[in-house]
């Protein structure tokens, strides 16, 4: 259990397998609008993920139009967590192309829990992109790796369960197909499945006298070792790492430099002044540094 005055640096990198996922397969004769537009898909399959439009002419003539949804368990994120970078990583299985288009991540707040065929229909007012990739870009028997942008990464519910929509870019765009455009990824069984990969805000983290945690979110400048010192200096926070590295996070000094051991309590002699990170040196003079605090 952490201590008062236990320091640590927070910049985690977490993997969350999706908890449910499917593919909402919609399926017609002979109107593409009719299928593009349905309220609800003809099929469903937690098999796999489908991404793409397809056109077939057997006779008769019938339309695809493939989306998927995907269900994280995120509450372990918890209150205070602030995401600074997140990406889905989906493993294709199969493709078939004859023109390329692009695997748009939507939002998915209407999706159920566990997805049911009329989400098929939740998805078509979801146009705007959460991030995407190129059916180009995907290559089978590979991971493929989707970046969310700045409207994606917001929806990443740290308290409860985050959604997603997969959709063609030409679905999107209701450009009817006129011949197959697929991309397949596994679902949520087995080694393959899809993931939600986030990584944490920079913080500098420590415990408290009364035991309760804070953080100074600041920028790093190089990777953080796990032991050393910490000393002001200048506008910056020093730190030297396990392999003696020094590493240095920008904020507002106010007050003289120190140096301290890191096992040292930060606030059991002075603590938190405002905005400030104070604490007592090696010399046994007060130290603050100015930072964001929480």
């Amino acid at each position: 259990m952490a201590t008062p005055g236990h320091i640590w640096i927070s910049d985690k990198i977490i993997e969350i397998e999706s908890q449910h996922d499917a593919s909402l397969i919609g399926y017609g004769t002979p109107s593409y609008i009719t299928v593009h537009n349905a309220g609800s898909a003809y099929d469903i399959s937690d098999s796999f993920l489908l991404c793409g439009q397809r056109y077939l002419y057997f006779p008769p003539v019938y339309y695809n139009v493939y989306r998927s949804a995907l269900v994280f368990d995120t509450s372990s994120l918890g209150v205070g967590f602030t995401v600074e970078s997140a990406k889905l990583r989906l493993y294709c299985n199969y493709k078939n192309l004859n023109t390329d288009f692009d695997v748009v991540v939507v939002k998915g707040a209407d999706i159920e829990d566990i997805p049911v065929k009329a989400d098929y229909g939740d998805l078509l007012d979801e146009t705007e992109s959460r991030g995407s990739i190129n059916s180009a870009d995907v290559t089978v028997e590979q991971w493929a790796e989707i970046e969310l942008n700045q409207y994606g990464r917001p929806e990443i519910n740290v308290t409860g369960l985050t959604k997603f929509g997969l959709r063609s870019s030409k679905d999107i765009d209701i450009v009817a197909p006129t011949d197959v455009n697929v991309v397949r990824f596994s679902s949520y069984f087995g080694d393959y499945s899809a993931k939600l990969i986030i990584n944490e805000e920079f913080k500098f983290r420590y415990i408290d006298a009364d035991g309760i945690k804070r953080a100074v979110q600041s920028t790093k400048t190089g990777d953080i070792g796990n032991s050393g010192y910490l000393w002001v200096e200048g506008t910056y926070l020093h730190y030297i790492d396990a392999n003696g590295d020094v590493w240095r996070f920008e904020g507002t000094l106010t007050g003289l430099t120190g140096k301290i051991p890191s096992q040292i309590s930060i606030n059991t002699k002075s603590g938190i002044d405002g905005t400030k990170l104070c604490y007592i040196d090696d010399t046994g003079a007060e130290r603050c540094f100015e930072g964001t605090i929480g």
